[in-house]
């Protein structure tokens, strides 16, 4: 269902992202997240000159690749169009500090401490947290089919028999009729 009739209006600004998870041959994951921001008149700035209406503003590419346990092994950051080209390329290579890192619980605060605030780039940052999320749908789309919901979300659990999800949105509540279904030990009645 689409959203409802909006006021009149025109389009400024239109961003694009999409990310693609795949297993690879050698038992390996790759996440791959593009970024493309436009704007529908043309932009100018001192340090890029004039972009037209429909080039991008930012064009962006990141690909990591995970093991089993979620662990990025490698990572590769290309930036293909961005607004200050003397010093955004020189973001790209800080990314190899994820290098060795979990993709899982308390991810997005590690990797942000590793790059740094002024190290990094704030639309390759809105990708990693992309790139993060696409990881855990594609390794979990990547388990058997005839496992149980509980035995495929166990790769996340990160060795505690605890619910990696338990208490993480409305319907992984501990009072959610799912938990109780998928979990029941971790069910709490709603007071």
């Amino acid at each position: 269902m689409p959203l409802s009739k909006s006021a009149p209006r025109k389009s400024l600004h239109q961003r694009q992202i999409t990310c693609h998870g795949y297993q690879r041959d050698d038992g390996m994951w790759d996440i791959e997240v593009h970024l493309v921001d436009t704007r529908s008149r043309s932009t100018t700035n001192q340090w890029r000159g004039e972009v037209p209406a429909g080039a991008p503003i930012h064009g962006m590419w990141l690909r990591w690749t995970v093991d089993e346990d979620i662990v990025i092994r490698a990572i590769e950051v290309v930036m293909d169009a961005a607004p200050f080209p003397q010093r955004c390329p020189e973001v790209p290579q800080n990314y190899q500090r994820l290098v060795g890192l979990n993709v899982a619980k308390g991810f997005i605060k590690e990797a942000q401490a590793r790059i740094g605030r002024t190290e990094n780039c704030t639309h390759l940052s809105s990708m990693m947290q992309v790139a993060a999320t696409c990881t855990m749908q594609t390794l979990y789309a990547g388990r058997s089919p005839t496992e149980d919901m509980a035995s495929r979300l166990k790769i996340f659990s990160s060795g505690s028999d605890r619910p990696p999800l338990l208490n993480t949105c409305h319907s992984y509540a501990e009072d959610s009729p799912i938990i109780k279904a998928v979990w029941p030990a971790y069910y709490v009645e709603k007071k």
